[in-house]
């Protein structure tokens, strides 16, 4: 279990929280949105989980910050493993192992590879 806190886009907003299962081999938005939909907590700020399998992929333009819970994993032509948070501009993430948790947080889009 990975418990996040989030301050609210919009001040004074009340508190709420909500929990997730995580699909295998799928990126799940945990957080973000419209404020139409009751999926996720709505904000601009987009916060996404998965639990990949080896050789699938995550990338978006623009700043992000990624947490590697579990495995091990290359970001931007650099090995990370387990424990690493790492900040930075334009995101290509492959995971080198199965069975892969990780949490991104970023404002653009993301563009997820299911395939290995």
């Amino acid at each position: 279990m990975l418990q996040l806190w989030v301050l609210p886009e919009t001040k004074g907003e009340p508190a709420d929280y909500k929990f997730y299962d995580l699909e295998r081999g799928t990126l799940n938005m945990i957080y973000g949105g419209e404020r139409n939909q009751n999926n996720t907590l709505d904000s601009h700020t987009i916060i996404k989980a998965g639990v990949l399998d080896k050789g699938q992929t995550i990338s978006c333009n623009g700043e992000f910050m990624l947490y590697l819970t579990r495995g091990s994993a290359e970001l931007n032509d650099e090995n990370i493993k387990d424990g690493d948070l790492v900040r930075g501009n334009n995101l290509n993430f492959r995971a080198t192992m199965d069975n892969v948790l990780v949490f991104v947080v970023t404002i653009e889009s993301f563009k997820f590879n299911k395939e290995k």
